[in-house]
């Protein structure tokens, strides 16, 4: 249904565009795929409401901070024995 309404949104959107208008274009999202994601991970029994949002966030900031520790662990590497290397150390353990 979606890739019929892409023609129709660009049309719009030029049209307003050529008005002086600005266009902002908002997606939603029934969270299906999210609540599907969690329902494998911890199975069927769920005990609270599976907030899309929510999981997307939280996929997000554990991907950014896991490559920002993995980024940290090895600058810590090529300093070993510098201030950087003990910091990583402390917050390992």
């Amino acid at each position: 249904m979606c890739l019929l309404q892409i023609p129709c949104l660009v049309r719009m959107s030029k049209a307003a565009l050529q008005e002086g208008k600005c266009v902002v274009i908002g997606l939603q999202s029934t969270g299906e795929a999210r609540t599907a994601d969690v329902v494998a991970e911890r199975g069927e029994l769920l005990d609270d409401y599976v907030s899309g949002p929510r999981v997307s966030h939280h996929a997000c900031i554990t991907t950014a901070v896991s490559a920002l520790l993995l980024h940290v662990a090895s600058a810590a590497v090529c300093c070993a024995g510098g201030l950087l290397s003990q910091l990583v150390n402390a917050f390992w353990i």
